[in-house]
């Protein structure tokens, strides 16, 4: 399926907690998930994340076809490991993950991989969002860790 994205929990928190998940609806994407992590979600929401929005109504959650396999749980949380088997269920070719463990194993299996910063990146680019500086900041004041040399080559290329 183009122009569709499997997103995991982290993602969706990332841009809950500066409270911009309307703009991922904004992209020229069908955004999907999976109900694992609509479960991950609303479980942050109850807990340690207060600050997370309510679940987006605009996002799809699609049912997995087959249980989860117990070598990709042992290796991976059950939010990356149902994202990454969504998209292959449903021959989605881009997954945003930002977890490195989960990134990994989704391009082993030849997905292309995109994150939280990957997905600002398209906004600009589409006009979305004038700059994407001040919600890399807005983010990483909100708790969300990213190298500072991967957020260096994000903004240079931006041309920020």
């Amino acid at each position: 399926m183009s122009n569709a994205l499997v997103i995991n929990t982290g993602p969706l928190i990332a841009y809950s907690r500066i409270a911009s998940l309307d703009l991922l609806r904004q992209l020229p994407l069908r955004i999907v998930t999976t109900e694992i992590v609509r479960e991950e979600f609303l479980r942050g929401r109850n807990s340690e994340h207060s600050a997370i929005d309510d679940w987006p109504e605009w996002l799809e959650v699609l049912p997995l076809m087959q249980p989860l396999p117990p070598f990709e749980t042992a290796r991976l949380d059950r939010g990356e490991a149902s994202v990454i088997q969504l998209a292959l269920e449903e021959f989605i070719d881009l997954v945003c993950i930002d977890e490195s463990q989960g990134r990994s194993c989704a391009k082993a299996l030849k997905l292309q991989v995109t994150g939280s910063l990957g997905l600002l990146g398209m906004a600009k680019r589409h006009g979305i969002i004038a700059a994407a500086r001040p919600l890399v900041t807005a983010m990483s004041n909100q708790g969300n860790w990213y190298r500072e040399d991967l957020v260096a080559q994000f903004l240079t290329g931006l041309g920020e």
